[in-house]
């Protein structure tokens, strides 16, 4: 997939108004999307949870204390599209590989979330913060 975000507001508690490279845009609940713990605990605050902006290096959504959004998830969440796994790792990004004895990972669909991400330097990632794709 590999749309930038281009542009976001935050709307009600937990609420993202996307708009991605292409024009997709749309609206994504966070609540639905991510477990307000670790790096995502300070969003369960509204006034920080409104901080939300646009890292145009990563190209995708980020707040003051690190805690970021996999670009692919929200796509996915506002177009309807499925990820698609393979061209995730054909494109760079880091794939994962579940543990055979996790049931809460027993799928592609369940594993592609964006517990692929937490705690992961954004910079780190492959296919971003590298400039220009």
């Amino acid at each position: 997939m590999l749309k930038d975000v281009v542009e976001v507001r935050a709307g009600t508690p937990y609420r993202l108004h996307l708009v991605f490279e292409d024009g997709v845009a749309g609206d994504v609940d966070l609540a639905e999307l991510v477990p307000f713990t670790g790096v995502f605990e300070p969003l369960q605050d509204p006034g920080f949870f409104r901080q939300a902006r646009v890292d145009a290096d990563l190209g995708t959504v980020v707040w003051p204390n690190g805690a970021d959004l996999d670009p692919d998830v929200l796509y996915a969440s506002v177009s309807g599209e499925a990820i698609d796994v393979d061209s995730a790792t054909t494109t760079g990004r880091r794939s994962y590989t579940a543990d055979p004895g996790d049931p809460a990972a027993s799928s592609v669909a369940e594993a592609a979330d964006l517990s692929t991400w937490v705690g992961q330097d954004p910079k780190d990632r492959p296919g971003r913060g590298e400039g220009k794709r």
